[in-house]
């Protein structure tokens, strides 16, 4: 009996340190293990049921009207609503007859003689990619007329608008106010609307000196590609958008820092897939730009003390069309040129390269831009 008795115990310790081996996991870290495996498994059903949702006809079908329409927005607001809607071509931009059937006020700015030295010229110096600066491109009696203009726009309610990035709350980059014109700026009676879909303010008179530098800067881009072709290369054809930019720089405070227009659009975006083509079409008509052509409207004499010059990254020449000489701006030993902005002196330069910056005003600046695409 002894015996048995002192058996049954050492049996009853083997069958505990049995059933124990057979256990492992609720050892140490082995309920950590358990949930872990647990959230494994749950995050893979997901996955699963996911991909089983995407693989549905409906779903694909879904996410192809959505992508084509964020691409269909993009060709929207970046191409056809700021140029193409109503571009025009070069020979359409200088033609005395509007699309409306309306004649126009427009004359060359370009003072084109018989042998089109200064179209030539001017086209070759963009070429190489210089600045070109003509004076006295406006009479001293038009630009008197268009401060008058200029003034009674800017008391108007709604005359000019903070530019967008302003209205963004963005200050550190531009301060002018705009207005954007249109063949329907200079109607009696019909509204305007800016290129991005903005109203334009009050309309002008039919016929006025705004709607004349409006008319002729738009036309700038015929004798332009017209001095392309002289100087052999006949693949420029330029497209004018139906809008010009007026742009205010206050007095103290008118600025636009250091930039460049185009957007340059490298290989890699094109691994961003459908999101780097939408950007590719938001971008349409930016990356189009050509040659900015750049009026100042208000008084001649602008000494160097009033400010508000533009500042350029390039080699800057002055045109003259009587006796045909050509005057080399000398530039800074950091390469930086800069363009007074005199009333009446018109820039042309291609913006998509050439980086610029309009600095401090001293005294309030206006300035009348086109956008030559091609």
């Amino acid at each position: 009996m002894a015996a048995v008795g002192t058996f049954r115990p050492a049996a009853a310790g083997l069958g505990r340190r049995h059933c124990g081996s057979l256990r492992p996991g609720l050892g140490p870290g082995g309920l950590a293990n358990l949930a872990r495996a647990k959230a494994e498994a749950q995050e893979k059903g997901r996955k699963r049921r996911f991909r089983d949702v995407l693989s549905q006809p409906a779903t694909l079908g879904l996410l192809a009207v959505a992508g084509a329409g964020t691409l269909a927005i993009g060709y929207y607001d970046g191409l056809w609503l700021p140029l193409l809607k109503d571009a025009q071509t070069a020979e359409q931009a200088a033609s005395p007859v509007s699309s409306s059937g309306s004649s126009r006020s427009g004359r060359s700015l370009l003072a084109p003689s018989a042998d089109r030295w200064v179209s030539q010229s001017a086209a070759d110096r963009l070429a190489r990619g210089e600045v070109v600066v003509l004076d006295g491109v406006l009479s001293s009696k038009e630009l008197e007329q268009l401060r008058s203009e200029l003034q009674t726009l800017a008391a108007a309610p709604g005359g000019l608008q903070l530019n967008p990035k302003v209205q963004a709350g963005n200050l550190d980059i531009r301060t002018d106010r705009v207005n954007y014109l249109r063949e329907s700026s200079f109607s009696s009676s019909s509204a305007s609307s800016a290129a991005s879909g903005q109203a334009t303010g009050p309309l002008c008179s039919s016929g006025s000196a705004l709607q004349l530098v409006h008319d002729s800067l738009r036309s700038l881009a015929f004798d332009l590609q017209e001095g392309f072709a002289a100087c052999g290369d006949s693949s420029k054809k330029f497209l004018v958008p139906g809008w010009s930019q007026l742009s205010n720089y206050s007095q103290g405070s008118g600025f636009y820092i250091w930039h460049v227009d185009g957007f340059h659009f490298p290989l890699w975006y094109w691994l961003m897939g459908p999101y780097g083509l939408y950007l590719f079409l938001q971008r349409g008509a930016v990356r189009r730009r050509s040659i900015t052509a750049l009026l100042y409207l208000h008084e001649e004499e602008w000494p160097a003390s009033f400010g508000g010059a533009l500042r350029v990254r390039a080699p800057v020449v002055v045109l003259h069309s009587q006796g045909q000489k050509v005057e080399e701006i000398s530039t800074s030993p950091d390469g930086c040129s800069e363009i007074l902005p005199r009333g009446g002196r018109l820039v042309l330069f291609d913006s998509h390269t050439v980086e610029h910056e309009v600095a401090y005003t001293q005294r309030e600046r206006w300035a009348l831009t086109v956008w030559i695409h091609q």
